[in-house]
């Protein structure tokens, strides 16, 4: 899975954004940075838990600090990500993650969030140098997120391209 560099945050981290047709290309997404902020939009009342799971570890190990969820049962994503954290008991296992959910908001809002107030676990502060936003299966939301995004980065590169 291809994601593009937008531009930097109000938190000084490199932005991306990558569109999935299906949670199953997340598996294939590869990130610039150890540690990042990352922002999944998707219709989480069509997943089915257990590959989200798989799919939630998977980005957990890739090394997603901070996970900030949005879309229809968002709450779900959220609930299942937080379960992959604690997955058999190892409290220790990727340390101090951080997790949120945006139900009510409009994807801009919860952009906005996620480039300014997305905050990660005092271990993770100074090396989290990253959002990562993936939008799944709606590409009018991919186009949403980009317009957003122009908006809310300090430094932005000009460059848009529609995902296949």
């Amino acid at each position: 899975m291809q994601i593009e560099h937008q531009g930097t945050d109000l938190r000084g981290r490199a932005t991306y954004l990558g569109f999935a047709n299906d949670l199953a290309d997340l598996a294939t997404l590869s990130v610039p940075a150890r540690y990042f902020v990352l922002f999944v939009g998707a219709d989480a009342s069509r997943s089915i838990p257990e590959p989200y799971f798989t799919i939630a570890e998977h980005l957990l190990e890739l090394g997603a600090v901070y996970v900030v969820c949005w879309g229809p049962e968002c709450r779900r994503a959220e609930d299942i990500f937080d379960e992959a954290v604690v997955g058999n008991g190892e409290t220790d296992r990727f340390g101090s993650i951080m997790t949120t959910s945006h139900p009510d908001e409009s994807i801009c809002q919860a952009l906005e969030f996620a480039t300014s107030s997305a905050i990660p676990d005092d271990d993770f502060i100074e090396s989290c140098s990253a959002l990562v936003v993936v939008l799944v299966g709606n590409i009018h939301w991919y186009n949403e997120a980009h317009n957003c995004l122009e908006d809310f980065l300090v430094d932005r590169v000009f460059k848009r391209t529609t995902p296949a």
